[in-house]
C-alpha cells in the first residue's frame, strides 16, 4: 500500500528503480530525513488536510473500539495469531519489485488485513493494521504525523470498504465469523475495489498538497502498477480466511509461496541492480543516471546541475602500481564523492576514470562551482594504495539546466567541452560557455558559410607594410585575411581562421589567400599606384599567430613581382579596394 508520506519530489522514490536499487545507491546518508516535516508547498491547505485525515481515522477507531469484544479477541485463537504475525512481518519486510518507483517497497500485508476485515469484522482489522503500521514507522524512525495520517487514512478506506460489502450481504464479526463461500465473493470484491479507491484518493491528494501538485498527475502516474499489485493482494485476501477458517495446521502453508513471491522478487532486484549499478564501484551507470535526471528535471523549480569529473594522472597509477591499485583508487573516489554530496543529489560512474554529479535544485551556477571545487578537494587528498602515497588531481566540467541542456545527453555533452577546457586552462573547473564551445551547432553553422565564402569571393586582403628598419625601405607587405559576412558584417579572424585549421578548410583558404596577393600585386599597374618593379616577399599570415597547420599548408610564399612605391607611404597602401580581387 503506498505512503502518503512522501518526499516533496513527488511519489517518494520516482525516478529511481525497486527502491533498494534506486533508493541509496550513489547518494549520501540523510542525517535527517527531510518528509518528517510537517509541511508542504500548499502549507496551509496540507496541514488542514493532514488533520482532518487523523480526525476521521481517529472517528473510526473510537466506533470500532465501542464495537469490538476485546474478550472474544483474545480467545480468536492461534490460527488468527499466526496470521498476526505472519502481517507485521511483511509490514517489516516490504517487496521490492523489479521496475517499481517506490522506496517503500510493496507490503504484502494488505492480503492478511484484508483477510481479517472479511472473516472478523472491520473493528480487528483497523486496529491490527494500525498495529502493524506503528512498529513499521517506529523503526523506521518516521515523525509521528507521519504514523497517525498511514494509521487514519488506512481506517478511513478499511471502513469504506466495510461500508460497501456490507451493501451485498453478511459482515464477519469476532463473535460469528464468517464462512466464505461463492454469494460472499461478490461483496469482497467490492470491498476491495472501493478500498483501493478510497486509499489511492486520500494518498494522492496528501502528496498534491505537500508538492503543489495536480491530483490527477499524482494518481495517474502510479495507477496502473498500484492497480496490478494492489489488486493481485486483495484477490488473495479470500483465500488467507479460508486458511484461517480450516485451522492453524493450515496457516503454516502460506509460508512457501510467501518464500517463492520474495525469492523471485529479490533475484530480479538483483539483477536490475546489475543492469542500473557500476560492478566496480557500485554507484549508479549511465542507465540509471538518466532516469534520475529526467525525474530531476521533471520535478525540480530551480536549476539542475550536471558535473562531470575526470580523474588527472590516473593512467599513470595504473601504468605504475597496477590496474588493481587503479580499481581500488575508483572506488575510493567514488566513496569520497557519495559522502560530500547531499542525500538528494547522485554521484554515478560513467566509465573509466569518470564520474558523473547530478545536483537537483543546486540554485544557480556559482553554488554548482562552488560544489565542483569541494569535490576537487575532496578527491585531491592523497591516498594510501598498496603503502604508497597516491597523489592524483580532478579536473570538473559544469553545465546547468536549462541554459546549458534539457535532457543528460546534452547536459554530458556540454559538461564534458567544459572539463576539457577544464584541463586545457589548469583551472580545475570550468562552467559551460557556448562562446568557447568549439563543436557549437553556431561554430558548425559558421563552417558550412565559410566554405561557402571562399567560393563566393566573400573574403578580402588588408595589407601592412614590412620595412628594413636600416633603410627605411618597404621590403614586402603582409596579406592579413577577412571575412566581409553579408549578415554579420565583417568577422574577425580570430573567429574563423582558428575554426578553419581544425576543419580541413586551411588549404582552401591559403589557396584563396595566395591567389588573391598574387592577383592584386600583378594588377597594381604604374598608373594606379606608382609602382616600381622589385623583388617582393608575400606572406599569408593572420593576427592571430603562427599556427602549425599554416606552417605545413605553405603559407609561406616568395615571388617576384612588382611592389608599389605608394607602400612607403600609409596613404598609399595596396588594397582590395584599389586593387581588385582575383578572377576565379
Amino acid at each position: 500500500m503506498p505512503d502518503p508520506s512522501r518526499s516533496t519530489s513527488g511519489r517518494e522514490g520516482d525516478g529511481e528503480v525497486g527502491g533498494q536499487v534506486g533508493g541509496d545507491v550513489g547518494r549520501a546518508p540523510a542525517a535527517t530525513d527531510p518528509r518528517n516535516v510537517f509541511g508542504g508547498r500548499r502549507d496551509a491547505l496540507f496541514r488542514l488536510y493532514v488533520v482532518s485525515v487523523v480526525a476521521g481515522g481517529v472517528v473510526v477507531f473510537v466506533l470500532a473500539g465501542l464495537a469490538l469484544d476485546w474478550d472474544a479477541v483474545v480467545h480468536l485463537g492461534p490460527a488468527f495469531s499466526l496470521v498476526v504475525l505472519l502481517l507485521v512481518f511483511a509490514e517489516l519486510r516490504p517487496l521490492f519489485t523489479s521496475g517499481s518507483r517506490d522506496v517503500n517497497g510493496l507490503a504484502l500485508s494488505t492480503a492478511f488485513v484484508y483477510a481479517l476485515v472479511l472473516r472478523f469484522g472491520l473493528p480487528v482489522g483497523v486496529f491490527v493494521q494500525a498495529l502493524g503500521t506503528t512498529i513499521v514507522d517506529i523503526s523506521k524512525r518516521k515523525a509521528p504525523w507521519r504514523t497517525c495520517f498511514n494509521a487514519s487514512q488506512y481506517a478511513l478506506s478499511w471502513a469504506a470498504a466495510a461500508g460497501a460489502m456490507s451493501l451485498f450481504g453478511r459482515v464477519g464479526s469476532v463473535g460469528s465469523p464468517m464462512r466464505l463461500a461463492a454469494g460472499e465473493l461478490l461483496g469482497a470484491a467490492a470491498g476491495g475495489l472501493v478500498y483501493f479507491l478510497v486509499n489511492q484518493l486520500l494518498v494522492g491528494l496528501a502528496i498534491s498538497l505537500m508538492n503543489g501538485t495536480s491530483l490527477r498527475a499524482e494518481v495517474w502516474e502510479t495507477l496502473s502498477y498500484e492497480a496490478l499489485t494492489t489488486g493481485t493482494l486483495l484477490a488473495l485476501s479470500p483465500l488467507v480466511a479460508l486458511t484461517m477458517e480450516r485451522g492453524v495446521a493450515f496457516v503454516p502453508l502460506l509460508v512457501p509461496p510467501l518464500f517463492a513471491v520474495y525469492k523471485v522478487a529479490s533475484v530480479a532486484l538483483e539483477r536490475e541492480r546489475e543492469a542500473m549499478s557500476d560492478a566496480l564501484t557500485g554507484l549508479p551507470n549511465r542507465k540509471l543516471l538518466a532516469d534520475r535526471t529526467a525525474q530531476a528535471l521533471q520535478d525540480s523549480e530551480g536549476s539542475v546541475a550536471l558535473l562531470l569529473l575526470d580523474l588527472d594522472r590516473f593512467k599513470e597509477v595504473n601504468d605504475t602500481l597496477g590496474h588493481h591499485v587503479g580499481d581500488r583508487l575508483l572506488q575510493v573516489v567514488g566513496e569520497r564523492l557519495s559522502t560530500a554530496l547531499r542525500a538528494e543529489d547522485t554521484v554515478a560512474r560513467l566509465g573509466g576514470d569518470e564520474f558523473a554529479v547530478l545536483l537537483a535544485d543546486c540554485g544557480d551556477a556559482a553554488a554548482a562551482e562552488r560544489t565542483a571545487r569541494r569535490l576537487r578537494e575532496s578527491v585531491s587528498v592523497p591516498i594510501v594504495l598498496e603503502g604508497l602515497l597516491v597523489d592524483v588531481g580532478a579536473s570538473v566540467g559544469v553545465a546547468l539546466s536549462p541554459a546549458d541542456g534539457r535532457d543528460l545527453d546534452e547536459l554530458l555533452q556540454h559538461a564534458d567541452v567544459a572539463m576539457y577546457l577544464a584541463k586545457e586552462s589548469g583551472g580545475g573547473v570550468e562552467s559551460y560557455d557556448v562562446e568557447r564551445d568549439e563543436n557549437s551547432t553556431s561554430r558548425l553553422a559558421m563552417l558550412g558559410e565559410l566554405r561557402r565564402a571562399i567560393a563566393a569571393d566573400q573574403l578580402e586582403l588588408h595589407y601592412q607594410p614590412k620595412v628594413d628598419v636600416s633603410s627605411g625601405a618597404v621590403i614586402g607587405v603582409e596579406a592579413l585575411v577577412r571575412w566581409r559576412h553579408p549578415v554579420r558584417g565583417l568577422v574577425p579572424p580570430d573567429d574563423f581562421v582558428p575554426l578553419a585549421e581544425r576543419s580541413g578548410l586551411m588549404q582552401p583558404l591559403t589557396a584563396w589567400v595566395l591567389d588573391a596577393a598574387l592577383a592584386q600585386l600583378a594588377r597594381c599597374v604604374p598608373r594606379a599606384c606608382s609602382c616600381a618593379w622589385r623583388s617582393t616577399s608575400v606572406s599569408g599570415t593572420c593576427p592571430v599567430g603562427r599556427s602549425p597547420s599554416r606552417s605545413r599548408s605553405g603559407w609561406r610564399h616568395t615571388a617576384s613581382r612588382p611592389a608599389c612605391s605608394s607602400l612607403r607611404s600609409p596613404r598609399g597602401r595596396c588594397s582590395p579596394t584599389r586593387c581588385g580581387r582575383p578572377r576565379r
